[in-house]
């Protein structure tokens, strides 16, 4: 492969900055877990002893830190050897791409020698934009696929480099079949499943969403029926739910609320499960209670006994900035965020349009809105694979 220039001729488009991304992702934290309650490095840290598995939660999915939590439980209670990190010293490079190319492929290295430097030989990742980008770097590939498109890599094929890139829902789905009746469960969790995902991505997406699906048809009481039917407005090509929070009214929002619980009702389901944490983010704003949104591993860590709360979907369904403040106080003060700080974090990140009983004429009875539907959600079936 020949050198290649740090400029690049594809356009970043509306992506921010790297450390405008960076702080974007991390800040919504700051409201959902207390300092003292992260149990991942945020900052490289001399390793002290040899793991298996260095598990890393990604620079995204920090915003739903009870997804991190539960991740690190489950992985202790199955008695896993392991170390967890989360944020730019773990990235796996592609906020710096396509901009800056070389940049990114530092990044890249210098995050494989920080995880392997604990003698992990297989990194467990959160995030399937990591799993995509290390896996291609392990692989010695010239290219990535990242946001709906290729982009150049060049992989240094270093002996540290050669290590397994595999997903957290395919690790747990694993390590529960080789302990079988070994495993420690807590709980019985009654709930009948639709899962949710992006298989038309890639195939990294399918087998996250797959394997979450298996995963979950080990837990006690959990049946899974399928795969659950998103509304259009969800989602575009080479994208994930993320886009459903742009564009909506009021009155959209319970419409789709409404009958997305009609689907999973119609189907025998009473809960969503995603697979990704911008799915699960997006899909959290519709839940009720007539239909729980839970993501895959959360479903896990309820039956070992060790979830966290989500208050980021509880947040979200208030759908009250002075309220959320209020209640997430200790949070914010372990952060050293005064009042205001919080309650412009809050007004940022919950849209009170979600909440699960909007201020408006209809009050979120949606017998009472005279609007015309933006989104029908279709309720064909389709079988786990």
């Amino acid at each position: 492969m020949t050198a290649r220039s740090t400029a690049s001729p594809i356009s970043r488009g509306d992506k921010p900055d790297p450390a405008a991304l960076y702080r974007l992702q991390d800040q919504p934290a700051r409201l959902l877990v207390a300092k003292d309650e992260v149990r991942w490095m945020t900052r490289a840290a001399e390793p002290d002893r040899t793991v298996e598995v260095f598990l890393l939660l990604g620079c995204g999915a920090r915003g739903l830190p009870h997804l991190l939590l539960d991740s690190v439980a489950v992985l202790e209670a199955l008695g896993v050897s392991f170390v967890a990190g989360a944020g730019q010293q773990f990235c796996c490079g592609n906020p710096y791409r396509p901009d800056r190319l070389d940049a990114a492929d530092r990044l890249t290295a210098s995050s494989i020698d920080r995880m392997t430097a604990w003698g992990a030989k297989s990194l467990v990742h959160w995030c399937t934009a990591c799993q995509l980008t290390f896996g291609a770097w392990s692989r010695g590939d010239d290219e990535v696929w990242s946001g709906g498109r290729s982009m150049p890599l060049q992989a240094r094929r270093g002996p540290q480099d050669a290590v397994e890139n595999i997903h957290i829902h395919t690790f747990i789905e694993r390590r529960l079949r080789e302990l079988g009746d070994r495993v420690a469960w807590k709980n019985e969790v009654r709930a009948r499943v639709l899962v949710e995902g992006h298989p038309e991505l890639t195939e990294v997406h399918d087998v996250a969403r797959s394997t979450g699906a298996r995963m979950l048809e080990h837990v006690p009481g959990v049946e899974v029926l399928g795969y659950v039917d998103p509304p259009a407005v969800f989602t575009r090509p080479g994208s994930n739910c993320s886009n459903a929070l742009t564009g909506l009214t009021v009155h959209d929002v319970q419409r789709i609320r409404a009958d997305l619980a009609a689907q999973a009702r119609a189907r025998g389901a009473d809960t969503v499960s995603c697979q990704h944490h911008n799915c699960h983010r997006t899909w959290s704003r519709f839940a009720s209670e007539r239909l729980a949104v839970k993501q895959c591993v959360s479903i896990v860590a309820e039956a070992l006994g060790v979830a966290s709360p989500d208050r980021h979907q509880s947040f979200a369904l208030l759908g009250d900035a002075e309220a959320v403040v209020e209640q997430a106080a200790p949070i914010w003060r372990s952060w050293g965020l005064t009042r205001d700080d919080a309650g412009a974090l809050a007004r940022d990140i919950f849209d009170p349009k979600y909440a699960e009983k909007p201020a408006c004429p209809c009050g979120g009875d949606i017998s009472k809105c005279t609007e015309e539907p933006l989104v029908q959600v279709t309720s064909a079936a389709r079988p786990p694979r």
